[in-house]
C-alpha cells in the first residue's frame, strides 16, 4: 500500500509541476501564445515572423499541450520593433543606439503571466528562464516596452528598472511587426547584465509575499526545486 501511495504522490507532482518550454518553432503552441498575449497586450498580436527572429517560451502546468501560464520573447536580431517605434532623432541621440546600434540590443517582449494563476513558482520560473536566456545572448543592453496605460504590464516589467527612452502617442508611427503600435507607449533600455539582480528582486518579493500567506519557499531552496523544471 505504501509503494501504491508513493507512486500516487509521483503522479500528482508531475501532473502538478510547472514546466518551460521553448515554442518558436511549434505553429500551434505559437499561436496560442500570440491569442492568449494579445488579450492583455491591448490588442498587440506579434507576428510568427517576427517572434522567429528570436526565441519564444511559454509556461505549462504538466505535460506541454495543458493551458499555458505564461510566455515571453527575446528578439534577437534586427529590425527590432521597439527600437524603430522611436522617434529618430531619439535614437541618433541615445549613447547607447547611437554607438552601438541595433546590433548589440536584445529585444524583451511578449511578456505575459495568465492574471488567474496564485501559483508564484510561475513568474519564478519566467524570470528565471527568461534571465538565463537572455544572458546567453550575449547582447550588452536590452530594450522593452509596454502600453503604459496597462496598469499590469507596468508592474510586470518594473523590476527591470531601465532608462526611459520614450513616453508618449506611437499609434501614428510603422511597425515593423506590422500591427497597431500603442497610444500610450513607454520604451526603456538597461545593460543585460542587471538581468541577474531584477531576478533576485522578483524572486525575494515573491518569498515575502509567500511568507506571509504560508505558501512559498525561501529562494534559494526554490531554485535548487526548479533547477529541474526549465527546458533548455
Amino acid at each position: 500500500m505504501s509503494i501504491m501511495r508513493e507512486r500516487e504522490r509521483e503522479r500528482e507532482s508531475k501532473d502538478d509541476a510547472v514546466t518551460v518550454r521553448e515554442i518558436t518553432h511549434d505553429p500551434v503552441e505559437l499561436e496560442r501564445y500570440r491569442e492568449r498575449g494579445a488579450a492583455l497586450w491591448g490588442g498587440i498580436r506579434l507576428p510568427i515572423e517576427y517572434l522567429q527572429q528570436g526565441r519564444v517560451f511559454a509556461l505549462y502546468r504538466g505535460v506541454p499541450g495543458s493551458p499555458q501560464l505564461g510566455g515571453f520573447a527575446l528578439i534577437l536580431r534586427p529590425p527590432l520593433r521597439t527600437v524603430r517605434l522611436l522617434p529618430a532623432e531619439v535614437r541618433s541621440a541615445d549613447p547607447v543606439l547611437g554607438a552601438l546600434g541595433e546590433e548589440a540590443i536584445l529585444e524583451i517582449t511578449g511578456v505575459w503571466i495568465d492574471p488567474e494563476t496564485r501559483d508564484r513558482r510561475v513568474s519564478w520560473l519566467l524570470w528565471r528562464h527568461l534571465t538565463q536566456t537572455a544572458l546567453k545572448a550575449r547582447k550588452p543592453y536590452s530594450i522593452y516596452g509596454y502600453d503604459g496605460s496597462v496598469a499590469g504590464l507596468r508592474r510586470l516589467y518594473e523590476p527591470l528598472r531601465g532608462r526611459r527612452l520614450f513616453a508618449g502617442d506611437a499609434s501614428g508611427r510603422a511597425d515593423v511587426s506590422g500591427g497597431p503600435s500603442h497610444r500610450s507607449l513607454e520604451l526603456y533600455i538597461f545593460p543585460t547584465a542587471r538581468l541577474r539582480w531584477a531576478f533576485w528582486v522578483t524572486a525575494w518579493r515573491g518569498w515575502w509575499k509567500g511568507k506571509r500567506s504560508g505558501g512559498f519557499t525561501r529562494p534559494g531552496a526554490a531554485a535548487r526545486n526548479a533547477a529541474g523544471n526549465s527546458a533548455e
